[in-house]
């Protein structure tokens, strides 16, 4: 993550931080998220060597991400607990397809842009997360409940600095 955090800096990035080693980054910029997004991906293809897609989000659309989950009883298991951020608007009769995959517990919900998936047994035991990506055609980027979390917790530390 150092190499990552140089990269972000040589953009000139400012208070850059990251959580764990998955390309979690925190930092003050100007601009539109798009805009820095697609220059991030370029410093990653240029110093990195690969092509990946990058999403940006505000501290504000994150922590309206948390606020607004759909099923708090769940953040009692935030491991399970996953939002999927849409890098485009979800078609809504997508998630439909996938609600009848629903099993022991496991519920779904789209709001806006953030997809919402509880699996109490893991992501790894669930037909439902195991069949999301082939029924959801615009791409995303999950991470789980306490991820976020943490993430927004970097966000506002860097903000009251």
């Amino acid at each position: 993550m150092a190499e990552f955090r140089e990269t972000l800096a040589r953009l000139g990035l400012g208070g850059i931080a990251t959580y764990i080693q998955s390309g979690n980054a925190v930092f003050r910029a100007a601009g539109k998220p798009a805009d820095l997004a697609s220059q991030i991906s370029e410093a990653i293809l240029r110093d990195f060597g690969f092509q990946t897609d990058v999403l940006v989000l505000s501290e504000a659309a994150l922590a309206a991400a948390i606020r607004d989950n759909p099923f708090p009883d769940a953040e009692n298991d935030p491991a399970n607990l996953y939002l999927h951020f849409a890098f485009d608007a979800i078609d809504p009769d997508e998630p439909k397809a996938l609600s009848a995959l629903a099993t022991q517990g496991e519920r779904l919900r789209v709001l806006g842009r953030v997809l919402y998936l509880y699996a109490p047994r893991g992501v790894g035991r669930s037909n439902l997360a195991a069949r999301l990506t082939r029924v959801i055609t615009t791409p995303m980027s999950a991470r789980n409940f306490r991820s976020c979390r943490k993430i927004l917790d970097l966000a506002h530390d860097m903000r009251t600095t």
